[in-house]
Order: structure tokens, then C-alpha cells, then sequence
């Protein structure tokens, strides 16, 4: 089962204290929509559907660039959490953390880390709930077997 330990020990690690701003973003969402038909979440779902088969729950990390919609939104995330549930549907909570990384050499993230030191943006989390329907998890699987 999901816990908020999860969430609440990653932002002690990003942040150095377990509880910031955070915003969620439902299954019907268009970057849940962008997620559930990813390249990341197909080949991710595709490596780990033994373990779902067998009521196990799974999780890691993933960078994401197959679409640049996902690549400039999100970069790195941790899938923090994803099972089979009850109608066959495979549900993913995907975390990530807005802390612009003092080291990152992206221009973009340099700007938003000292607007974040000037005390003008503060950081942030974010919770995005994937479903992947048993139809399109099972076209993956075909695929998967047939190549």
C-alpha cells in the first residue's frame, strides 16, 4: 500500500525538511494523459509486468524524453509507487521534486535557483496518478511477445 512516508522521506532527502508545497495531478490530467502513453512508462510497465502479475508492487526512477512535452516538464522523476489494482488497471504515482539543483548546468534551472535564493519562487513537489487500462498494458505485453 502507498504510504506518505514515501513522499515525506524524499523531500527530507531533496529539501532537507518533509513537508513543502505539493500539487497533484489526477489520472484525467494532461501530463497523466502525456504519461500513460509514454516510451518511459510502456518500457517501464513492460520490465516489471512479472512482478505486477504476482500482486507486487513496484517502483524507481525514470528520465523522460521521448516527448518533449514530458522531457521539459518533468526531466528526472521517481515512480514512487505502481501496482495491478482490483479492475486489472496498473496505477503509478509518479513524484517529483522542483528544487533547482544549485550544480545543474541548464541555463533554465541556473535563473530559477536564484530566484529561488532571492526568495521570489520557493521549491515544490509534485504527485502525478498514472492509469494504464488492462486494454493498453495488454497491447504492450502483445507487443512485447511478438516483435
Amino acid at each position: 500500500m502507498f504510504s506518505q512516508k514515501i513522499v515525506s522521506d524524499k523531500l527530507k532527502e531533496q529539501f532537507g525538511y518533509s513537508d513543502t508545497l505539493g500539487v497533484v495531478f489526477k489520472p484525467e490530467s494532461q501530463i497523466s494523459q502525456l504519461l500513460s502513453k509514454s516510451d518511459e512508462i510502456k518500457n517501464f510497465t513492460k520490465k516489471y509486468i512479472g512482478k505486477y502479475l504476482k500482486g507486487k508492487t513496484v517502483n524507481g526512477s525514470k528520465y523522460f524524453g521521448s516527448n518533449s512535452d514530458l522531457a521539459t516538464s518533468l526531466g528526472h522523476a521517481d515512480i514512487i509507487y505502481s501496482h495491478i489494482n482490483k479492475n486489472g488497471n496498473i496505477e503509478l504515482i509518479i513524484l517529483d521534486t522542483y528544487d533547482f539543483n544549485k550544480n545543474d548546468p541548464d541555463w533554465r534551472v541556473q535563473i530559477a535557483r536564484v530566484t529561488e535564493e532571492a526568495g521570489i519562487i520557493r521549491e515544490y513537489y509534485t504527485l502525478i496518478l498514472v492509469e494504464i487500462t488492462l486494454y493498453q498494458w495488454l497491447l504492450w505485453l502483445f507487443e512485447l511477445k511478438y516483435i
